[in-house]
């Protein structure tokens, strides 16, 4: 049977969370698979109002003994919210680098990911708890043939291919590796951008800040996911033009498939992406439950993801991860 871990690098989960993670475990044991749970997954209320689960320490050291795991195939961390980047000064690079493997995480783990896909190890963003929160079970439809990498739909605001390599996420905690050793080379990359909350006002401090980080004015193109509070006070469209604006001469995509949704998919960070409009075929090279294998997608793009450590060792910094740790 395969065996898959689950973290909780930010917030610590509610009580209430144990049902879902019941549910998870039950589903993904009728794919064949088991899952083994860090010891930090749940919040501990003798750490006052901080939403830990653990010191951020002990959640990292969580993380490392999965990398060094030979029976753990990919680790999906469960949990959203502020303090994954306290995980960060912790995390044993040279070991991760030593022993790659598939970690996934969406919204806050942001920080997590772009610093494990500078690092080497195959990193993407994804919240393996959509397959419980989507009560249509599309969701559980889809992962159960889900063959690792990238699996995203498209469409193009402007230009016709998106070719480069992925850094970024969620907008707010992406910023929160600027200044750090973890914050990744902009210039010639793929900028991706969601966010859950937010207004245009915040949108554009965001932006900002980020427009002073090297290499923001050598981007090869932006692809935008979907900023949730932003569309429902009526505000993407602002967005989208003040985007356009910014950047006036790269191709600029967009997908339903990458945010806070619950039927949201997988994007791998550090990995070369080739976006194509025009095209059908899908190819995956990163592991996943399924065996690899090309897939159709109904938007008519082709998205690529491969080469991860070559790739992401050309990032930024961290060439020497095992200094990193504590």
């Amino acid at each position: 049977m395969r065996k898959i871990a689950l973290t909780a690098c930010s917030n610590g989960l509610a009580e209430k969370g144990r049902e879902q993670i019941d549910e998870l475990t039950a589903y993904l044991h009728t794919l064949g698979v088991e899952t083994v749970c860090s010891p930090c997954l749940y919040r501990d209320p003798h750490l006052g109002c901080s939403m830990r689960s653990a010191p951020g320490k002990a959640r990292a050291e969580a993380i490392n003994a999965f990398f060094a795991d030979p029976s753990i195939t990919e680790i999906y961390d469960v949990s959203g919210g502020e303090i994954a980047n306290e995980v960060l000064p912790y995390l044993d690079f040279g070991l991760i680098r030593r022993n790659p493997k598939p970690f996934y995480g969406y919204s806050d783990l942001t920080s997590v990911v772009n610093a494990l896909a500078i690092a080497g190890a195959p990193a993407g963003l994804f919240q393996i708890l959509t397959t419980v929160w989507d009560r249509t079970g599309e969701q559980k439809k889809w992962f159960r043939t889900y063959a690792g990498g990238t699996d995203l739909r498209f469409r193009f605001l402007r230009g016709s291919f998106l070719r480069g390599v992925t850094v970024g996420g969620n907008l707010r905690c992406f910023l929160k590796l600027a200044g750090t050793p973890y914050f990744p080379s902009l210039s010639g990359k793929i900028l991706v951008l969601e966010a859950m909350g937010g207004r245009m006002a915040q949108m554009i401090t965001y932006l900002t800040q980020l427009s002073m980080q090297e290499g923001f004015r050598e981007l090869s193109g932006l692809l935008l996911g979907t900023f949730t509070e932003l569309t429902e006070a009526g505000e993407l469209s602002e967005l989208i033009a003040e985007l356009l604006a910014m950047f006036p001469d790269i191709p600029i995509g967009q997908t339903e498939d990458l945010g806070h949704g619950k039927t949201c998919r997988p994007l791998m960070i550090g990995e070369a992406l080739d976006v194509e409009k025009g095209k059908e075929k899908m190819k995956q090279q990163t592991g996943g439950l399924a065996a690899p294998s090309g897939k159709q997608i109904s938007e008519g793009f082709t998205a690529r993801a491969g080469g991860g450590t070559k790739q992401c060792q050309q990032l930024h910094r961290l060439c020497s991860c095992e200094e990193v740790r504590d």
